[in-house]
């Protein structure tokens, strides 16, 4: 194997930098890392940081800006399969305490639309995947919530729309839609409310 490492030190260790040469008109050089090809299982590129006693460090994986046109994309895919394609996991660290959160943002806009979010299975010949939004479980305390909220509009333009709708069906029957209260075993079981938005100069919602 090959290894690159900085010196170690009792008061802070090394950088180690990999970086190609900067371009002034054409394209600067790509950085790739592979694995060799196997035919058993070829091998795995690791990206960790260090442990610490007070903070761990960061991983920041940064798409390249633009200063005129469209900026860098990051792509992080599985594996294809024959069989079965890889699973893709995000997970945040454990914790006695609280464990971290995860945050899917698009970035902000000054002056245009900001990006859109889409989250769905893929598409299948035979049954596509679930899409399941489930909170933890809690021993002593209370569930986390699931809110789906949109954002508030300004000035004159009317509030953005949630919609929820069971799927279509070529021949058989479409989709149900149900909205079920929690069930309790000692206590009273959860309520259902739907209920139109109040205004406080206009009508109240049908």
């Amino acid at each position: 194997g090959v290894i690159i490492s900085s010196r170690s030190s009792p008061y802070g260790s090394g950088s180690t930098s990999i970086s190609t040469g900067l371009a002034l008109s054409g394209n600067s050089g790509d950085i790739i890392s592979v694995t060799g090809v196997s035919k058993v299982r070829s091998g795995s590129i690791i990206l960790s940081v260090g442990a610490s006693n007070l903070k761990g460090g960061n991983v920041n994986i940064v798409a390249g800006s633009s200063q005129a046109g469209t900026g860098g994309d990051v792509t992080i895919s599985s594996g294809q399969g024959k069989q079965n394609g890889g699973s893709f996991s995000l997970f945040t660290g454990a914790s006695s305490d609280r464990s971290g959160n995860i945050r899917i943002a698009t970035g902000t806009s000054s002056s245009g639309n900001t990006g859109s979010i889409s989250l769905r299975t893929g598409d299948s010949a035979a049954s596509s995947g679930n899409f399941r939004l489930e909170t933890g479980k809690a021993l002593f305390g209370s569930a986390g919530r699931v809110v789906i909220s949109t954002g508030f509009t300004a000035r004159s333009h009317i509030g953005a729309d949630i919609k929820i709708k069971a799927g279509n069906a070529q021949d058989g029957n479409g989709g149900q839609l149900s909205l079920i209260g929690g069930y309790s075993a000692n206590g009273t079981g959860g309520s259902v409310h739907i209920a139109s938005g109040s205004s406080e100069s206009g009508a109240s919602g049908g």
